[in-house]
């Protein structure tokens, strides 16, 4: 059968590349509707080019990248140029075109051998650029320059609320609603939506009976409203690059770059914090990662119910659809994981997972992560379910 998957051929490099060509390219990550490759040439610096054929959420997404990179731009590739390109079965796919910062690994790749200095080091780097970030709210003057020919903006001039990943919104309301239809199973409901019995807002139910439901008043509707910001929503090691620095302390690593800007959006302030917790064990398997996230981005939290009730919700879909899939490697590997760590989820909502508490008192203790570790995890379900 033939390769289909999207890859750059001799066309899609003379359109992107008009003046010169690059003496070597390296596809970093593809499908059948995405890629991601390396261009070096012999005179000038590398780039990094994202292919993609969904047409429309690459603009978006650039938008987002701009905007963020006015924010930080110590941390957010230059986008240098875009456009489109016709593939070799004659489809379109929108193209982005971004300086490559030479001399870094992804902070997952270094992680497990970093010292708690530099590991406190880098967290608060991370965590000053979400609150950056989170200075760029839905009014901020910026938007209206980068944004107007974007799906984030109707033709009102409103601002929509999401990410071309998941979608995007008009309320808070609808974007529930969305995020519950997301996360169904492809036979039955795992979550539903529905409005409240009194008429005041909107209930979010579990299939599972034990798990409950979340109401959301139409004030806590308002409140979300009125805290929509620019968040990453994918601030994971892999997603964060670090390079050698000098120091009075001999070479350290620093936060380089922030990339994988696909989840990117406008999002309640509460919504960056609940993906987190419902990635820890999947996207992320270093614990004391999200451990020193959650403390130190705790203060941009609104301590406001809402925002509790929108982590809580979030957990809520996620853990309904998880639960029932007892054939997903995906969510056996998170589940299992968060076993061996041994974990809890925090009464304090905005706290997330914590380690539990002993019969005698004491916490369980915080052990290394180790990828040797996360492998055989991986191994072994894999293992359990027949597929090795």
């Amino acid at each position: 059968m033939a390769d289909r998957m999207l890859r750059p051929d001799a066309a899609i490099m003379s359109t992107i590349f008009t003046e010169s060509q690059p003496n070597s390219t390296e596809i970093l990550a593809h499908s059948f509707t995405n890629c991601t490759f390396k261009a070096e040439f012999p005179n000038h610096p590398a780039v990094i080019v994202r292919l993609e054929t969904s047409s429309g959420s690459l603009a978006v997404v650039s938008a987002i990248q701009e905007a963020a990179s006015l924010q930080i731009p110590t941390y957010v590739p230059e986008i240098l140029w875009s456009g489109k390109v016709v593939t070799a079965n004659h489809g379109e796919a929108d193209y982005v075109v971004t300086r490559f910062i030479p001399n870094t690994v992804t902070l997952e790749s270094v992680w497990p051998s970093l010292s708690l200095t530099e590991k406190t080091s880098l967290i608060d780097a991370v965590a000053n650029a979400v609150d950056k970030l989170q200075q760029v709210d839905i009014s901020h003057a910026l938007l209206q320059r980068i944004f107007p020919n974007t799906a984030l903006v109707d033709d009102k001039k409103d601002m929509s609320i999401g990410s071309p990943f998941l979608g995007f919104a008009k309320s808070v309301r609808e974007f529930i609603a969305l995020f519950v239809a997301q996360h169904q199973a492809k036979s039955f409901a795992t979550s539903s939506t529905k409005d409240a019995l009194d008429g005041d807002g909107i209930v979010i139910k579990s299939a599972i009976p034990e798990l409950g439901e979340i109401h959301f008043s139409s004030n806590d509707l308002q409140a979300l409203e009125e805290s929509l910001v620019l968040s990453h929503n994918d601030l994971e090691p892999r997603n964060l690059l670090v390079k050698k620095a000098e120091s009075k302390d001999g070479p350290q690593y620093e936060l380089a770059a922030i990339i994988d800007w696909e989840m990117a959006g406008f999002f309640p302030s509460a919504f960056e914090t609940a993906v987190k917790d419902i990635s820890l064990g999947s996207c992320n398997q270093y614990l004391d990662y999200y451990l020193m996230f959650k403390e130190k981005t705790r203060v941009m939290l609104s301590s406001e119910e809402s925002s509790e009730k929108l982590v809580e919700a979030v957990r809520l879909i996620d853990e309904s659809r998880s639960m029932q899939m007892k054939r997903n490697v995906g969510a056996e590997i998170r589940r299992r994981w968060i076993s061996r760590k041994g974990l809890e989820m925090s009464d304090d909502a905005l706290e997330g997972w914590i380690l539990k508490t002993a019969e005698d008192g004491t916490k369980h203790e915080l052990r290394p992560c180790s990828k040797a570790d996360n492998d055989e995890l991986e191994k072994q379900v894999l293992k359990d379910f027949g597929m090795l």
